[in-house]
């Protein structure tokens, strides 16, 4: 009896949780639809970035065609809270991005605030969760979590992050100096990249 036959890679990446948001599963298998090995391509590891404050900029003449060629394929682009990035990188199927915040606290893990406001004196030790909190806890609360947002982006936060990576020099896509000074707004992509220059749209809904 004789059997099809297709060349195909079997792949995942090990070690990479960042990377793994919102994707299908560690193991994937590469057909001729997305024939790249990711390591025999020497992919990089890239950080591409979105602020919604310059979100206008990404509509041009380029992006317009890129839209265009991808609704003839077929390709539906959704609008989310969350912005969304089609490229060539991902075959132009969506990726969700993250806030930020969220991307730093899954390389350093955010503090048990609670625990240390009640190892300070200034809440009960009878409280198990923030659900128990008294109104005037609650706002002592909510000050230490403000302040230590705060000082998680009045720190140099790239250098944070360049410090977590199992990647030390991770190429950056879309980041400029000004959005530094609006960094609890951006959004953040950890993916890998074939080399060479990349196409690529954001969607989002606001």
């Amino acid at each position: 009896m004789a059997f099809d036959t297709k060349t195909c890679i079997i792949t995942r990446h090990l070690g990479h949780k960042s990377e793994m948001n919102n994707q299908p599963g560690q193991w994937q298998m590469l057909t001729k639809d997305k024939s790249q090995c990711w390591v025999c391509d020497k992919w990089l590891y890239a950080l591409v970035f979105y602020s919604p404050h310059r979100a206008m900029e990404h509509n041009n003449e380029d992006a317009l065609k890129l839209v265009k060629a991808m609704k003839k394929q077929g390709i539906r682009m959704e609008h989310g809270e969350r912005p969304t990035v089609y490229g060539s990188f991902t075959n132009w199927a969506s990726q969700e991005m993250m806030k930020l915040s969220d991307f730093i606290y899954s390389l350093d893990e955010k503090p048990d605030i609670l625990e240390m406001l009640q190892d300070q004196g200034k809440i009960r030790t009878s409280a198990e969760n923030v659900s128990e909190l008294n109104q005037r806890e609650m706002k002592i609360y909510n000050q230490a979590v403000a302040k230590y947002d705060y000082d998680l982006f009045s720190y140099k936060w790239d250098l944070l992050i360049c410090k977590h990576l199992r990647y030390k020099k991770p190429a950056i896509i879309n980041l400029l100096p000004e959005d530094y000074a609006a960094a609890r707004d951006l959004y953040i992509l950890p993916c890998f990249t074939p080399p060479g220059k990349q196409q690529m749209l954001f969607s989002h809904q606001n």
